[in-house]
């Protein structure tokens, strides 16, 4: 039996192979890693963008944003006998970790990312067929070369290089709370940044919001309570 080796795909690096006794691994919070993979021709790859594009035309890294580099990553995989109607996409990172600025939540870098990611997805005519962004935990995304599966989990520190505490209930509480951490929506962050940037109306809000089934019932939910007043029940988004 063939040991399987992991392959650490860093900041601003692809990679792409046939079947093979190898993981590709990414670690992603503000940037966004993408593992695509071709069951027929048992071709598979990753990216991990740390920008949706180049701020220079003359960028010598292309691989570093998605404008540039999943472009890059598809031509690769095609040339290996792909082809993108067998391609499925996993996508994950766009999340806001740490302690989150003003500025952060204003210029969105991660949701810029993914909405780059996903049109030229679009574009393509490749499946998404898992999607892990937004938020405020980190992502793992793993790539198994040989059975081609793809996993997303949240990438929590090593323990065993924290400090040791003999509280186990302290631990026991901290996982519980970090469980229940509801991540920040993709969506919220798209409509702060189309409202910092002063480019919207409300039918560009009310598109975006539908997008999201949870945030449409919270909205009706608020929109039909007693504060509001309404003689008339809302019922939809647009009228909301």
């Amino acid at each position: 039996m063939k040991q399987i080796k992991e392959n650490m795909i860093g900041s601003g690096q692809t990679y792409v192979g046939k079947s093979a006794p190898l993981i590709l691994t990414a670690i992603s919070d503000s940037c966004v890693s993408i593992s695509l993979y071709d069951k027929n021709a048992k071709v598979g790859g990753m990216a991990h963008f740390l920008l949706a594009k180049p701020y220079t035309a003359c960028s010598k890294e292309p691989d570093k944003y998605a404008s540039t580099g999943l472009p890059n990553l598809l031509k690769t995989m095609y040339e290996k006998g792909a082809s993108h109607e067998n391609i499925t996409a996993n996508i994950a990172g766009g999340a806001l970790t740490g302690v989150i600025k003003e500025f952060e939540m204003a210029f969105d870098i991660g949701g810029h990312t993914v909405e780059t990611v996903y049109e030229i997805l679009k574009n393509e005519n490749i499946e998404i067929e898992k999607a892990e962004t937004g938020g405020t935990l980190c992502y793992k995304t793993s790539l198994n070369l040989l059975s081609g599966k793809t996993t997303i989990s949240h990438a929590y520190y090593n323990k065993k290089k924290q400090a040791e505490t003999s509280y186990k209930e302290t631990k026991i509480y901290i996982k519980k709370s970090l469980n229940n951490i509801k991540p920040i929506p993709q969506i919220i962050l798209k409509i702060f940044r189309m409202i910092n940037e002063n480019n919207y109306d409300f039918d560009d809000i009310t598109k975006e919001v539908k997008k999201d089934q949870v945030i449409s019932a919270k909205v009706l939910q608020l929109c039909n309570t007693a504060f509001f007043s309404r003689s008339k029940k809302i019922d939809s988004i647009c009228h909301a």
